[in-house]
């Protein structure tokens, strides 16, 4: 499943912006440099980072942000041992929490009396289907944490600005798409926001490598 969501969509927070001062004139002229001669994005990878914040291009000059990760695809359906321990917080090997579980939900799932039978077989799909299009599109995507990340940082609330005033772009946060889809994500628009991002980072003391997808 693509995560290409339009951001023609409904845009439900405002937008924030990068810089609380100007993009300096020397990255802002080898980026539009580079940009002219390559028709691609100059991003100054720092020397060393703790995690990467990959771009995928979405649209011209649109870039859709994702923390140490992408969704392409709905990820394969866990076993119920996995999606009892890591999704619903379980411990399947303590019987009287699952026990417990079990009693309240048997019914739902058609579970059979043995454990033993279910634990390591795959979650139904329409399970997963809800959890991909719930939790994991507002909160667990690789998306939404690039969201949750980003909207947590002191970046000023305008757009980033050259050195003669002109905007060059800005960020903007979507806390779903539409309505019946949760979708949680925050995407550049203005290839020259990369770079700026990137400097901006780096000003933070972030340990993040921005990297196009």
């Amino acid at each position: 499943m693509s995560t290409n969501l339009s951001r023609r969509h409904f845009l439900i927070s405002g937008a924030a912006a990068l810089g609380a001062c100007f993009l300096p004139a020397d990255i802002l002229r080898r980026a539009r440099q580079y940009q002219l001669d390559t028709d691609s994005v100059l991003i100054e990878t720092p020397s060393s980072w703790a995690q990467t914040l990959y771009a995928t291009q979405q649209d011209s000059g649109t870039w859709q942000f994702a923390l140490n990760d992408i969704t392409t695809d709905i990820p394969p359906a866990p076993s119920w041992r996995d999606w009892l321990d890591n999704y619903q917080g379980i411990n399947v090997d303590d019987r009287n929490d699952l026990g417990k579980w079990v009693r309240e939900h048997r019914h739902d799932y058609h579970l059979g009396r043995k454990s033993s039978d279910w634990l390591d077989s795959e979650v139904p799909f329409r399970v997963w289907e809800n959890y991909f299009e719930g939790r994991y599109a507002y909160q667990d995507s690789p998306e939404a944490q690039a969201l949750e990340y980003l909207a947590g940082l002191k970046l000023a609330n305008r757009d980033i600005r050259d050195e003669g005033g002109r905007s060059v772009g800005e960020i903007k946060y979507y806390y779903g798409v539409c309505p019946g889809n949760d979708w949680h994500f925050a995407e550049a628009e203005g290839d020259l926001v990369l770079p700026a991002l990137q400097y901006r980072l780096r000003e933070l003391g972030e340990n993040t490598k921005i990297q196009i997808a």
